[in-house]
């Protein structure tokens, strides 16, 4: 089973009267169950169907491309043919290329001739068109004649540059000049196509439909020029790649972006020439097509701008009032695209998607500007009815709608419709928040007591009841929509609330021990720099506070997520999830900082732990230290809730094997006739006390760490100490290295470059572990392992 289905599982059930609802969760389930399938069998049949039809046309193009390739041989065994059946036939092919390019010059050579005069008349047919106005009622009748003209002279004009690419540098000055007088006459031909583009919208309002047809024309002869441009020089480069594999490097393109000239062809028998001298048209891309797709979302940007910019102020809000025009425009676009456009631009989709971009940016410009709760209710109104005229008018699917105001910026208007009822809300909490970490801070008191006489808090029950309260008043609005924000901004405000304890916490702990290590008595301290005491007994109360918190959370969450759709159910249950494990994280944070404050108590005695003295009187140290926790756990049992004290005695049980091993760091050396007899000395007393309080299976699988100390304290060839480190990670997986690092340095028989070494080794022999059980792979305590700074 997935993790993600135990997830689902565990969402549904948390309690154990959970447990009676598992008929009725059943039913649920088996009903949602049919309908996703369905859904699904009715999407699968569509998908089927697209295959089916797809694979007909893959074997329809199958049986074509056959056919084109059986002609394609008949032609090159025609060819073939051809050239054996005539004597001397290379002499004859290079006659005739030469008879070619005699002709081509010819023709070069009368186009160079009529080049003035061609130019001349295109402008004055421009200079024509320009004087009478470009408007949206315009005809416009001679932009094909300049298209057409125009695309002759440029299409003349790139292939005398690339014929000029190996000419003298006179000839290449000759043709940068007719390049030159060319550019006025593009630039008048690209401003008509752009003002005719900038008033389309109002050309198929005035029915002008001749004017968009033959700019359309030139749009779709430009976008297929511009593809063949673009494929054929794809197709040379890469032939010139392979001409120059076969040749050995030699080159038969003048770089990778110049085509062969014409006198390079009759020398040259490439594939890539051949293809060169068929070519005929542009050998750039002149991007009409975007250029005039430019122009109109610039139009429809400033149609837009001209709508907003009408209201302003106070009355800025009413152009929601006023946007009909946006629907009447994707009519009229939607009734006559076909009529203008080539079917394959797909127009209405993509003049759907302009006016959607801006109108779109209008709506959430009036959301940006903190609209009021009336004016929050009329953009989510206008954005129902953009659905449903979308749905109803332009036959959009539910699954191709869009909402114009996006799902971040709805949800940024519910939160701040919500707002005015948490507002009160925020204010409670701050001011709850106040008060108790003041008292925390100052301590003046012990924590109060809950009613089952363990430490509390009274802050986190208010906390709560407001919660509650809330949660009720918003069921009662009938929106699940409502309760769910209200959930939500709780959880964000208790994960605040959690952050702003934990951050408290920790500069309350350093600074006790701080002062605790300088040994500084509060008479030497001024009153803003003491410590107030009972810092262990708020910890305690405010971890107790996380186990309760977890448990309303938890009955928040049964109450009210069986009032509102499953659409809800699943956002509620997630954010109380993420709430219960904030309290689980401060908890184990509270956990940390009370074991910190315990072992500070004892840290002199376990620091002793391999020194001289710990040989012959470890006993005591440790009877010592045991004393102190027998101490401390005995008022935790007191002080603390069940549950969290059964989370702490473990926790005290790793902490005190990591601190006891951490002093390897020392690196004291061994006394190697005694440290087997210590170091069973100590198990025996750690276990006589823990075991009163853990599950002895638990401590025993914990007190394994000895026993890989002692194991690899009595091995003396590094492959052996390998091997018994790759044993001993099947149990703790991350099994720190520095572990192993410690017990060397404090043996007599290993240097440090030998330590260094197999330390090295054993790092690659973690990595390698890790990496081929990744799936299983478990942390432990032991990852936690650090080594004791030297003194």
């Amino acid at each position: 089973m997935s993790n993600v289905v135990l997830g689902k599982v565990a969402a549904l059930i948390k309690a154990e009267k959970d447990l009676e609802n598992i008929p009725a969760l059943k039913d649920e389930i088996l009903k949602e169950k049919k309908s996703i399938e369905s859904q699904l069998r009715l999407e699968t049949e569509g998908h089927l169907q697209k295959t089916v039809q797809g694979i007909q046309s893959l074997s329809v193009t199958v049986d074509s491309f056959k056919e084109l390739k059986q002609d394609l041989q008949k032609i090159d065994e025609l060819a073939k043919l051809s050239e054996s059946a005539i004597d001397r036939y290379d002499i004859v092919q290079r006659a005739t290329q030469l008879y070619e390019t005699i002709q081509e010059v010819d023709e070069i050579y009368k186009k160079l001739n009529s080049f003035n005069s061609s130019l001349t008349e295109v402008n004055a047919l421009c200079d024509g068109e320009i004087q009478r106005g470009i408007d949206i009622d315009s005809e416009v009748p001679n932009l094909l004649p300049i298209h057409y003209r125009l695309t002759e002279l440029r299409d003349f004009s790139e292939k005398l540059t690339e014929l000029s690419t190996n000419s003298q540098q006179d000839t290449k000055q000759t043709i940068r000049k007719l390049n030159t007088l060319l550019e006025p006459a593009i630039e008048k031909f690209d401003s008509i196509v752009r003002e005719i583009s900038l008033g389309i919208t109002e050309s198929l309002r005035e029915r002008n439909f001749s004017l968009i047809i033959r700019l359309a024309k030139v749009l779709d002869y430009e976008e297929r020029e511009d593809l063949k441009a673009q494929i054929f020089h794809e197709i040379v480069t890469k032939v010139d790649k392979r001409s120059e594999d076969d040749s050995g490097g030699k080159r038969h393109l003048t770089s990778s972006t110049n085509f062969v000239s014409t006198l390079d062809v009759i020398d040259s028998d490439t594939k890539g020439a051949e293809l060169y001298q068929e070519q005929v048209g542009r050998l750039q891309q002149r991007k009409y097509k975007q250029l005039a797709f430019d122009a109109i979302e610039e139009s429809i940007r400033d149609t837009f701008k001209n709508c907003k910019d009408t209201f302003v102020g106070d009355d800025r809000f009413e152009v929601l009032n006023n946007l009909d025009w946006v629907y009447q425009d994707l009519a009229l676009i939607r009734e006559t695209h076909a009529i203008c456009f080539p079917s394959r631009w797909n127009m209405f989709h993509i003049f759907f998607k302009w006016y959607y971009k801006y109108l779109n940016q209008i709506i959430v410009e009036l959301i940006e500007s903190e609209p009021e709760t009336i004016i929050i209710l009329d953009i989510l109104e206008f954005d129902k009815n953009y659905t449903n005229i979308m749905r109803q008018d332009f036959g959009f699917s539910k699954d191709k709608i869009v909402s114009i105001i996006g799902v971040e910026n709805r949800e940024k208007l519910l939160q701040d419709y919500l707002s005015l009822i948490i507002v009160k809300m925020n204010e409670w909490l701050f001011n709850i928040e106040k008060n108790e970490q003041e008292a925390f801070i100052k301590r003046e008191e012990p924590p109060a007591r809950d009613d089952q006489n363990h430490f509390s808090l009274p802050g986190a029950f208010i906390v709560f009841q407001m919660f509650q309260q809330q949660a009720t008043v918003a069921t009662g609005s009938g929106q699940g929509l409502i309760l769910d924000g209200v959930i939500k901004h709780f959880c964000s405000l208790l994960s605040k609330r959690q952050n702003q304890w934990d951050k408290l916490l920790k500069s309350q702990l350093n600074s006790q021990i701080q002062q605790m290590s300088e040994d500084i008595t509060d008479d030497e301290l001024d009153d803003t720099s003491k410590i107030a005491p009972g810092l262990m007994e708020y910890i305690i109360a405010l971890a107790n506070d996380q186990i309760s918190g977890s448990e309303k959370l938890e009955t928040i969450e049964t109450e009210f997520v069986a009032l509102v759709s499953k659409k809800y159910q699943v956002s509620i249950s997630t954010e109380i999830g993420r709430a219960i494990d904030g309290c689980a994280d401060l908890a184990h944070d509270c956990l940390n900082h009370i074991l910190a404050l315990v072992f500070f108590d004892v840290s002199e005695l376990v620091s002793k732990t391999f020194s001289k003295a710990w040989y012959p009187d470890g006993s005591s140290f440790l009877n010592e230290t045991v004393a102190y926790f027998e101490e401390y756990v005995h008022e935790f049992i007191e002080e603390m809730k069940p549950d969290l004290l059964a989370s702490f005695l473990p926790e005290l049980l790793n902490k005190t094997i990591l601190e006891y091993f951490a002093c390897l760091g020392y690196k004291r050396k061994f006394k190697e006739s005694k440290v087997f007899d210590c170091v069973k000395r100590d198990v025996q007393i750690l276990y006589s006390f823990f075991s009163q309080y853990i599950e002895k299976e638990e401590v025993q699988a914990k007190f394994t760490v000895f026993e890989i100390f002692l194991h690899i304290l009595e091995l003396e060839n590094e492959a052996d100490i390998l091997e018994v480190w790759k044993e001993y990670l099947q149990q703790f997986n991350d099994l720190s290295p520095r572990f192993l690092e410690g017990i060397l340095a404090c043996r007599k028989d290993f240097g440090s470059t030998q330590t260094k070494k197999l330390v090295a080794e054993v790092e690659m022999v973690n990595r390698i572990f890790e990496h081929e059980y990744s799936d299983s792979f478990e942390a432990s305590f032991m990852g936690k392992f650090r080594l004791a700074e030297p003194w």
